[in-house]
């Protein structure tokens, strides 16, 4: 003999709405809770012009300072700021003459965060001249 159980009266009984309800809550808010916020901060930095040959002189430059939009986690973008990321020109393979344009290049000094950076401008340009020294009394 099969026994037949009655859906409506099994769900009244073990109060299942409200469970289930509770359980899909717990799940939405666990999920929410457990992933980590997108964050985006822009910071003006110096540039630094490394590999310079000491017989030539850097006569002019388009900008001295670069602007980084820098995205990532939020818990890793705490750790940011001024000393925590370089931005250089390598200028060992610089000729003296007419403006030249050079890469701005990045690299982390002190974080493990993972993070994207945006640079505006990603290059700049570069007026590199012949030192003239002359002695004079």
């Amino acid at each position: 003999m099969k026994k037949y159980y009655d859906i409506k009266k099994v769900i009244k009984e073990k109060n299942l709405i409200p469970k289930v309800v509770s359980l899909l809550l717990s799940i939405v808010l666990w999920i929410y809770a457990s992933q980590e916020k997108m964050n985006e901060i822009t910071i003006k930095f110096p540039i630094i012009f490394n590999g310079l040959n000491a017989n030539y002189i850097i006569s002019d430059i388009s900008t001295k300072i670069v602007t980084a939009k820098i995205s990532g986690y939020q818990d890793g973008m705490k750790s940011i700021n001024s000393r925590s990321i370089k931005f250089t020109v390598d200028l060992s393979t610089a000729e003296p003459g007419n403006y030249r344009t050079y890469p701005i290049e990045w690299q982390k000094i002190d974080s493990a965060a993972n993070y994207v950076i945006t640079l505006d401008p990603e290059d700049v340009e570069i007026l590199i001249e012949e030192k003239i020294e002359r002695k004079v009394q």
